[in-house]
């Protein structure tokens, strides 16, 4: 019987110890099933977008969103430099949102021990293309363009050389609230300085444009055309030859054929410039705030030709009128001054017509293909 109470009381602990030993793995077996939830937002919201964690590839949603189950544990988050949405789209990484702290590593290491939601922050670039013109509406070129100084509504400045067709400029920033957590900004541009020549031909802030894909942002250049008029001062006459067009601000220097009395440039940036013509002329100002037409007032070969006339035949007739016997010296004079007169008409205007330039000056051609200027 004694024996009997022993048995009975080994089986029970035998089944006590089997049934803690299977509840024990159970325990175990769930606690290695666990996971945690990890949602990730992308803002702007961007569908398709790749997120690289612990080498696995996640693809946003429709609404830009990834979700997945994760067990604990260490992970690594990697995104692209830049994903290219289209053609005039591009997003980069920005910044990492999370309620622990934001993080600004591109590449990421977090730890999953609870239900995480994280927000990726992305700047989307935009494919914009500046188009320029001038004061007349005439299309002017690119490669004339030395520089356009850009600043956005967030402050922050850009100066772009060289390429103005399909340029990629910043679309967004954020901004994190306390409560309500990271907003995006969008921003727009205001143009602050076009600069031609060395010359800023547009007014600080004028132009403030929208930025979207595919922008074409239009410009109206105060670029004038200018005619000059070389005007005999007395007879009124053209006086040919060429004028130099200096500009007070930067020094820019140009040398405009005048043949018939009459230089021409068609285009040209606003300013304050001095007009000095290469015969006998005092040099003239011009303020250049449009199309213009100006005037240099010089002493042209008529007027010399006549003033040394004058000056011969009053001294001639001052001569004879107190030496009367020289009649013979006179009509020498009379001669030489017949011939004066005759070689000046040919000589002045020739001597006006020509000059010789540096083997470095610019021709500068005007839409027609017509030789207008050089920049010397």
């Amino acid at each position: 019987m004694k024996q009997a109470r022993t048995f009975i009381l080994l089986l029970f602990l035998a089944l006590l110890c089997t049934s803690m030993l299977s509840t024990g793995l159970a325990v175990e077996s769930k606690a290695s099933q666990r996971s945690y939830r990890l949602i990730i937002r992308t803002l702007p919201p961007t569908k398709n977008y790749p997120i690289l964690i612990s080498g696995t590839v996640y693809l946003t949603n429709a609404s830009g969103i990834v979700e997945t189950n994760l067990p604990p544990g260490e992970y690594n988050f990697s995104i692209p430099d830049v994903f290219e949405i289209n053609e005039t789209v591009k997003a980069m990484f920005g910044r990492w949102f999370r309620s622990g702290g934001d993080r600004w590593e591109q590449n990421t290491t977090l730890r999953i021990t609870r239900r995480t939601n994280l927000t990726l922050g992305l700047v989307y670039l935009f494919s914009v293309s500046m188009e320029f013109a001038d004061g007349l509406g005439r299309r002017y070129p690119d490669e004339k363009v030395q520089e356009v100084h850009l600043l956005n509504s967030w402050g922050d400045h850009f100066h772009i050389r060289g390429r103005y067709k399909n340029i990629w400029l910043r679309w967004n920033y954020f901004k994190k609230l306390p409560v309500v957590g990271p907003r995006l900004v969008r921003v727009n541009y205001s143009v602050q300085s076009v600069r031609v020549e060395d010359l800023n031909v547009v007014n600080e802030g004028k132009y403030v444009f929208k930025i979207y894909p595919g922008a074409k942002w239009k410009m109206y250049l105060q670029i004038y055309p200018i005619r000059i008029h070389v005007v005999d001062a007395v007879f009124g006459t053209p006086s040919p030859g060429h004028v130099r067009l200096i500009s007070d601000e930067n020094g820019l220097d140009l040398l405009l054929d005048a043949p018939n009395g009459t230089a021409y440039i068609d285009q040209i940036p606003r300013g304050i410039y001095t007009m000095k013509f290469d015969g006998l002329a005092i040099p003239a100002k011009t303020v250049l705030t449009g199309p213009k037409v100006d005037y240099v007032y010089a002493l042209g070969p008529a007027t010399i030709v006549t003033a040394v006339s004058i000056v011969v035949f009053v001294s001639i007739l001052f001569f004879l009128a107190r030496k009367r016997k020289y009649k013979r010296v006179a009509i020498s004079l009379l001669t030489l001054l017949v011939m004066i007169i005759t070689v000046a008409f040919y000589v002045i205007p020739a001597t006006q017509g020509t000059r010789f330039l540096s083997a470095t000056a610019t021709p500068i051609f005007a839409e027609d293909g017509r030789l207008i200027a050089f920049k010397v």
